[in-house]
């Protein structure tokens, strides 16, 4: 099994941000070494990425992604960074991937941004019974890719799509600094032998044997998370099963043991199962924990081939027991 961060998972992630976002929309961006219209000082970092923005006026920045809300209207902008072909990342935009996703494509085409390739991509979702409207810009090259995603409630006026238009103008792309990939996360983790820290998306952390995008060999992958929406659980137990049953390209889930944990102060459920790879058909082990907050949850989540368990399993442990709240 290939628990690499590979194009399958990438895009999953990709689309799961797009549905999870409260409400966003694109426009472009322009290599810092090339735009030089804006000042430095105006901009505002964005943690665990190379870009810089301008601030929409009277949007707050987000404490639990790498962007901006209103609390007034519910609008929000999202922008994240992704270790992903341009190519490679768009050509999953179609209406079926779209709508398996519970979104409507309403158009898109081709948009340029100095250098770089570009989409835009309009879309509709009813979100939590909620029609809403989303603007996507993606640009990059063959290396990376940026995805701009700003998400407005239906009726909102249009002059907040064009702050947020006018907001993602802004984005600059320092190509010369390295952000450590924990910047700005409230929790740290500590690596285990065969997992070390691979690549950031959003506030995802992604960990795996070579602590590389796309190492050329097999193995495990774990990732650690905090959900982006604010939601009160009323029922973990039950959250729990349907969460890990989500599992991306795991299928036939079997969950074996669950149980109650608390690490870091922070109460949880922690899962044991295993399933089968939809891709290579191959035993699969999946192990998930799950943080409750007061409006929302961290996730803590290992899979590898069900032969690397008695290893693997142990890893799991370790890395998810070095969970600590800054």
């Amino acid at each position: 099994m290939h628990f690499v961060v590979s194009r399958r998972i990438v895009f999953s992630l990709t689309l799961g941000l797009l549905i999870c976002t409260g409400l966003a929309s694109p426009a472009g961006a322009a290599d810092k070494s090339r735009a030089g219209q804006e000042q430095v000082s105006d901009l505002v970092h964005l943690s665990g990425t190379r870009l810089n923005i301008k601030a929409p006026a009277g949007m707050t920045k987000a404490d639990n992604f790498a962007g901006f809300i209103d609390p007034n209207t519910n609008a929000s902008l999202m922008v994240t960074e992704m270790p992903a072909p341009f190519k490679q990342l768009t050509e999953g935009f179609t209406d079926e991937r779209l709508a398996a996703r519970g979104m409507q494509l309403v158009g898109k085409q081709s948009k340029e941004k100095g250098e770089y390739q570009g989409l835009a991509v309009d879309l509709t979702q009813k979100l939590y019974g909620t029609n809403v409207k989303k603007h996507v810009y993606i640009f990059g090259n063959d290396n990376f890719s940026i995805v701009a995603t700003a998400t407005l409630l239906e009726g909102t006026p249009d002059s907040i799509m064009t702050k947020l238009r006018e907001a993602i103008d802004s984005i600059t792309i320092d190509t010369t600094s390295q952000p450590s990939l924990d910047e700005g996360l409230p929790y740290k983790l500590k690596e285990t032998a065969n997992l070390k820290r691979a690549t950031r998306l959003q506030n995802t952390l992604l960990f795996n044997k070579a602590g590389k995008t796309n190492p050329p060999e097999k193995g495990p992958l774990f990732l650690s998370s905090q959900s982006i929406m604010k939601v009160r659980i009323e029922q973990p137990d039950d959250f729990a099963r349907r969460r890990i049953k989500d599992t991306p390209y795991v299928k036939d889930m079997e969950i074996e043991k669950e149980q109650d944990i608390e690490l870091s102060g922070l109460k949880g459920r922690k899962l044991l199962a295993r399933g089968v790879d939809a891709k290579t058909a191959e035993k699969t082990f999946v192990y998930m924990i799950l943080l409750f907050e007061k409006d929302g949850y961290y996730i803590l989540q290992g899979i590898s081939p069900e032969s690397m368990r008695p290893i693997m399993e142990k890893e799991f442990d370790e890395i998810s027991g070095s969970f600590k709240l800054l």
